[in-house]
């Protein structure tokens, strides 16, 4: 399925786990996730919608290991969500 762990997705620890892993900041100094046009769900209450179109250089210390290559990328636009609960926590983070 199109979820990371399935789609429960998977316990804290071991996302955090996964996730760990990757500096992205450190691979790509300038990274810019560029969030815009947050707008809330009115059909699922508590989710909020945002657009990333995210762009940076490869100019720090390599990406997965490798050396830098002074490649930079932009995306395309790519819609992404955020699920509070009642008290106001982040429960689900969609990409």
């Amino acid at each position: 399925g199109p979820y990371v762990g399935g789609a429960d997705g998977l316990p804290r620890d071991e996302y955090l786990k996964a996730v760990g892993g990757f500096d992205l900041k450190a691979a790509f100094p300038d990274l810019n996730p560029r969030f815009h046009h947050f707008r809330a769900d009115p059909l699922d209450a508590g989710r909020v919608w945002f657009t990333s179109q995210a762009s940076g250089t490869d100019s720090g210390s390599g990406f997965l290991g490798g050396k830098p290559t002074g490649k930079a990328f932009s995306t395309p636009p790519q819609a992404c969500s955020l699920k509070f609960d009642a008290s106001g926590l982040a429960v689900k983070y969609t990409i």
